[in-house]
């Protein structure tokens, strides 16, 4: 049989040759059905931005809303989702060692579907903030399962391709829930369609997770070993015997009942892991501070009020920026850049695109307040800019190299904290964008996420390895030694 893996003493990222393993049925079932995870975030993201600004047009002068002219509530009802999913992600940790991966996802989903009901029909801004808090314990759910799945189920190859298709997915969601939101943004009450409509896609996601197969990862540890090589000759086209040796290998390095506590003690008294949190947690901070969500959650407010439009204009202009999001992301997924140019090098490109596109903002905001000059194509510009040089790379990478770098023992730990780290910037970023907007000035807002840019540029150009082409298994050899300039010093 043709080796494709690298023996455990070397590190040096080794692809396979094309067509080394196509996807089965069921790794393509696996694949869609926990990428329309992705897709539940995006169409959540996607549709506060033009619900907000619609229902804060519908709801003026009403007090039991108060939107209109209270930016802090607008923060806490965009925030609720995001704050909640921190608290969905910790939750994740014990629900995924305990009861596997796709209970997991059936559950995100099937409270997702609630949720698009409750914030639908809501009568105030805090029955709309409760349905945005459920909807937030359902996202971080399945925002950190559907990483681990995807690691777990997919070939060494299709790693990258499927965490950059859940990516895509996210973006898919977010440009669909923009052309609704523009649908509707002439109807009467059109926010309440905006946001009722989540729960479509709800249902057809726990109808899909509902077919595929359990994480072999998780059942190999959990002394289901016979279903767990079942399951990974369905996953796979051709021998599978290799790939099963280094589970087991693995299985000797795990204590799968130890508790969250025991199971972090160790990953802080072990080297390589401890190097590996680090990394992580700074790939999810860094992710939000460098303001993505600031850009996606307030792009139609941000238009609306910099600019001398409409409210169904402002929405449009939005569908601009989440159009170029989704085109780019195509892209990245068609010519497999992550696999052609590697998740280090893409990253550091990502960073430099996102800072080119915020020196824009800076300017279009500092004519707009300065000197009283409309610049709406040019906001236009730097926020497309922007999501265009976000989406390659720091999008899907984050994600996909945090469910890469951990070994199995702590993986469902690990990603809880590394999840709740992203979930936690992203509320900070959320709650105090549009008051540091109102108070220092929007293009002071956006000179601090390029500042955070470039401050994450230099911390991956030194610390951050590549991961491509590495099995699962043997990633964790990358942090035994001290890394600088993305290799090991060791070595």
């Amino acid at each position: 049989m043709k080796q494709k893996y690298q023996t455990l003493e070397e590190n040096t990222p080794i692809l396979p040759g094309p067509g080394t393993c196509s996807l089965t049925p069921e790794a393509i079932r696996t694949a869609v059905a926990v990428t329309m995870g992705g897709f539940l975030f995006g169409y959540d993201i996607g549709v506060m931005s033009g619900a907000l600004v619609k229902l804060s047009e519908d709801t003026a002068g009403d007090s039991a809303w108060g939107l209109d002219d209270n930016p802090f509530r607008q923060e806490v009802v965009v925030s609720a989702t995001i704050i909640f999913a921190a608290i969905g992600s910790l939750l994740s940790a014990p629900l995924n060692r305990s009861l596997g991966r796709k209970p997991v996802l059936l559950g995100g989903a099937l409270l997702f579907s609630l949720c698009g009901g409750v914030m639908g029909t809501s009568w105030n801004w805090w029955v709309l903030t409760c349905g945005r808090a459920m909807a937030g314990i359902a996202i971080g759910l399945l925002s950190m399962t559907a990483p681990l799945l995807i690691s777990e189920q997919m070939a060494t190859e299709w790693r990258g391709p499927v965490n950059v298709a859940n990516q895509l997915m996210i973006t898919v969601g977010i440009l669909v829930a923009s052309i609704v939101a523009g649908g509707f943004s002439t109807t009467p009450d059109g926010w309440r369609y905006m946001l009722g409509l989540s729960s479509v896609p709800a249902i057809l996601m726990v109808m899909l997770v509902w077919s595929i197969s359990e994480s072999v990862r998780w059942l190999a540890h959990s002394g289901k070993l016979g279903e767990a090589k079942a399951v990974l000759r369905k996953l796979r086209d051709d021998d599978v015997e290799l790939e099963w040796e280094m589970i087991l290998d693995d299985i000797g390095n795990c204590s799968q009942d130890a508790g969250f506590v025991d199971t972090l003690s160790r990953m802080m008294a072990t080297r390589g892991v401890r190097r590996a949190l680090v990394l992580g947690v700074c790939l999810q901070m860094f992710q939000q501070i460098t303001g993505i969500n600031s850009v996606i959650y307030y792009a139609d407010s941000i238009i609306l009020s910099a600019h001398q439009t409409t409210t169904s204009q402002a929405i449009w202009f939005g569908a601009i920026v989440a159009f170029v999001n989704c085109a780019v992301t195509v892209i990245t997924l068609l010519t497999n850049l992550i696999e052609r140019v590697g998740r280090r090098m893409l990253i550091l490109a990502s960073l430099l695109v996102m800072i080119i596109g915020l020196s824009i903002l800076i300017v279009s905001f500092y004519y707009e307040e300065e000197y009283d000059k409309t610049l709406a194509w040019l906001t236009v510009l730097g926020l497309s800019v922007y999501v265009a040089g976000f989406a390659p790379g720091m999008g899907p990478l984050p994600w996909a190299i945090n469910s890469e770098i951990f070994p199995m023992w702590c993986r469902s730990v690990a990603a809880s904290i590394t999840t709740t780290t992203n979930w936690i910037f992203n509320s900070f970023v959320s709650l105090t964008f549009l008051s540091i907007a109102a108070g220092l000035g929007t293009y002071h807002a956006f000179f601090i996420y390029l500042v955070a840019c470039f401050g994450a540029f230099m911390y991956f150009f030194v610390f951050l390895p590549e991961t491509r082409g590495i099995p699962l298994e043997r990633i964790q050899n990358l942090f035994e030694e001290r890394m600088v300039f993305g290799t090991c010093c060791g070595q």
